[in-house]
Order: structure tokens, then sequence, then C-alpha cells
């Protein structure tokens, strides 16, 4: 992990392990071979229990990119983009999937997931990602084929909202010129085997930022849920503060669609930053 990740607070465990994801069948190169389950805790469900869209993309992310791993093995991929969808009427005590691998190429990895209710099979969301194969000069520190080393950790998940515990801050004003928005200090254990922030953590910012806009438009009298979203990453975060600014794009009287822009707040002479991801989201008021 990069120095400049903040030493302070706990090194372990890892976000995804915090997640508390799973994965069987591992040891196969065959992508079709590894299914992820993630359990839908309390601390991971949004308004009116939906389940958190940050921590089912940060979810699809990690299992979608070790099946495009497994793919490019031992060239090194990194995540380009990933889109997630809900049913805001679903709510899954768990969610599992199956990646499979649709498009392979030299350049870019496009993987799929359906997203299904563990216990009824249930269709109850949909996820695809574009990982970007990198230079064979750079190979891959870990055999993805053994992936359960990072999950499931023994870990006992404190009353705190997930975010909360993440020091994932949003509201009004906190995005760029007073702008609802989100802000993440990095940490060694939010970070991925490159130096960078994890990609689940950027859903997790988008959506968090997203649902500050959406309170400022809607109000807090009614719950409210990310169901969907599509994410472009375009440079690592490194140093930190991530910052993201929301923009309201549209509304109605129960639906807000939202475009984020993330910012390394920390990159540069100047601590301006640079452009980290940009994404859009579509936030509902749940009954």
């Amino acid at each position: 992990m990069s120095q400049v990740f903040d030493d302070t607070g706990p090194l372990e465990p890892h976000v995804v392990s915090r997640l508390g994801l799973f994965a069987r069948s591992v040891g196969a190169a065959d992508s079709d071979a590894l299914e992820g389950e993630l359990e839908i805790r309390p601390d991971l469900t949004s308004g009116g229990g939906v389940p958190l869209l940050g921590a089912v993309g940060s979810f699809a992310d990690t299992i979608g990119g070790v099946v495009a791993a497994i793919s490019t093995w031992p060239t090194a991929i990194a995540t380009a983009d990933i889109g997630v969808m809900l049913d805001p009427r679903a709510r899954p005590a768990r969610i599992v999937t199956r990646p499979r691998v649709v498009r392979g190429g030299r350049t870019n990895v496009v993987t799929e997931m359906i997203l299904a209710d563990g216990d009824t099979g249930a269709t109850v969301g949909y996820s695809t990602m574009t990982s970007a194969v990198l230079s064979a000069k750079i190979p891959q520190q870990h055999d993805p084929r053994v992936v359960t080393q990072m999950f499931r950790a023994a870990y006992e998940p404190s009353a705190a909202r997930f975010y909360d515990e993440l020091g994932l801050v949003a509201g009004a004003g906190i995005g760029d010129d007073g702008a609802p928005g989100a802000r993440l200090e990095l940490r060694r254990w939010l970070g991925n085997s490159m130096g960078m922030l994890h990609g689940g953590c950027t859903v997790m910012v988008t959506d968090a930022a997203s649902l500050a806009a959406a309170t400022a438009v809607l109000g807090s009298d009614r719950p409210l849920a990310t169901v969907d979203t599509h994410v472009r990453y375009l440079n690592g975060a490194r140093i930190g503060p991530v910052i993201a600014t929301a923009m309201v794009l549209g509304r109605d009287d129960s639906s807000v669609s939202v475009q984020v822009t993330q910012r390394d707040a920390g990159w540069g002479d100047a601590g301006s930053g640079r452009v980290t991801a940009i994404s859009t989201a579509r936030v509902l008021a749940v009954g």
C-alpha cells in the first residue's frame, strides 16, 4: 500500500472484510465457477430497508474484479467503470451473484452480474463493470483464484451505520462551493493493492453524496435510497481527502437524478486536487 495513506486508525480488517463478502467455488480458472454472497446487515441498508447501493456496488466491484482478474492472469487489471441497479421493492436478507465475463480482450474485460435474493432466487438487481487490462509489465500481486483470504474475516460490525464507521461524512455544504456532497479521509484499510482508494469505496462516496443532494431537495421526512448509479473511474485517489460534489440534474416529487464529481483534494502542489471519478445516480423516496 502506498505510503500516502494515513497510518492512523485501524489497519485491519480491510473494508472488503468489513462488508462480510463470501465467495464459493474458488480455485478454478473458469470465471463461472465463482459465486459471491453479501449479507444485508442492518448497517448495510438505506432508507426503507433498501440495500445500501454503495455496499452492493463494492460487492459487485470486488467479485466482478476477481473473475476479470482470473481471465487476465497474471496481468493486472483496474476498474474503469461500473454500473449498479437495484429493485427498490426488494428487501433481500442476502444477495448472491455468479459473475461472468461477457467480453475479454487485450485492453479491457467486461463482466456481468445478475444480483439475486439468496433465499428466493428472485432478481433484485443488475451490474456490469469494465476492467482495463494494464501493461504485461505490471503483474498481479496475488493469484485471484485464491480469493477467500480477504473475505469474511473475524469481524464484529459496530452499532454505527457502515458509512459512519468508514468515516464517510455527507451532507449539505460538504461539496465544493457549498454544494451537497461527501468527504472521505483515506486510510490504509480503504485502499487496494496498487495504493489507491478501493473501487468499491468510490461507489460508496457517490452513494453518500447523492443521498445528501436528494435530501436537500426532497427533505428528510421520507426514507431515501439510491437505486441506480454509473461510476466512471478517471484517476486513482492516493492522498485524500476525497471530496465529492453533487449536482441535481432533475427531480420530481419522489425522485432525484444526480451527477457527482469526486476529486483527490490532496493531489498537486496547490492542494487543489484532481478529478478521480465522475458518476450519475438516481435516488428515490421509498415506502
